[in-house]
């Protein structure tokens, strides 16, 4: 099977469903959307067709499955609170409840760079697969390393 575009990798595939379901959240436009597959629809590596679960044919957890769970427990009771402006090429949503401490999703669009982001204490940077780091806070801000097109979440 020819294919006439470049294939995704795992880990990019891990990027995109996050991005892809925070941007429809923040819209306030989208009300449900789902992802297309959840499980791979066969084992060929070099058919384009058979991998686009985030879930093998055998039911092992990819890397987006797992960006994925990192997103809905960083989230889970929170909405979104707005948009901060971090300057050129950011992408960033803040995301607050109650009962919870207030949530930070963030990524560039495009190149690596360290943002500030306001804090008045240290912070938690998880990534997407959930790894966890504390940044301290100084001057009331906190500097978050990003990574080309790849979002994180800081948390209070």
């Amino acid at each position: 099977m020819a294919m006439d575009f470049q294939a995704t990798t795992q880990r990019r595939q891990a990027e995109l469903i996050v991005r892809a379901y925070i941007d429809a959240i923040a819209s306030n436009v989208a009300t449900n959307i789902s992802w297309y597959d959840f499980r791979n629809d066969g084992n060929d590596p070099f058919n384009f067709e058979h991998n686009m679960g985030i879930i093998t044919r055998d039911f092992r957890p990819k890397p987006a499955y797992r960006a994925y769970a990192t997103m809905t427990r960083m989230l889970r009771g929170r909405k979104l609170e707005g948009e901060l402006d971090l300057g050129e090429g950011m992408v960033v949503f803040r995301f607050g409840a109650e009962d919870n401490p207030s949530v930070t999703a963030l990524w560039r669009r495009s190149g690596d760079k360290t943002v500030a982001l306001p804090a008045g204490t240290a912070m938690t940077l998880t990534g997407l697969m959930g790894d966890t780091e504390q940044v301290p806070s100084e001057g009331g801000k906190v500097n978050v390393p990003l990574r080309d097109e790849t979002p994180v979440f800081v948390s209070e």
